[in-house]
């Protein structure tokens, strides 16, 4: 929900607090392997959501979260 290149609005039932460090794996419909990111740090979270953000990302794991908002851009404007 929300994804930017920067960050990400998640929805989950797991306890987790502002502060702490994750890594996050995006499957992604259409292709073969995940979009990583490698570090992540929550930024807040409430009522089963939580905001993230994007601390370490791989540069081919960027340019594939890149290519997969301007998708989904189009998607939207199109």
């Amino acid at each position: 929900m929300n994804l930017s290149k920067s960050g990400c609005r998640v929805k989950t039932d797991s306890l987790v607090y502002s502060g702490m460090q994750v890594h996050l794996r995006f499957d992604v419909s259409g292709e073969t392997s995940p979009i990583c990111i490698e570090r992540a740090a929550v930024r807040w979270s409430r009522e089963g959501e939580l905001g993230v953000g994007f601390i370490t990302v791989a540069s081919p794991h960027q340019e594939r979260l890149g290519q997969l908002l301007e998708r989904l851009k189009q998607g939207l404007t199109g």
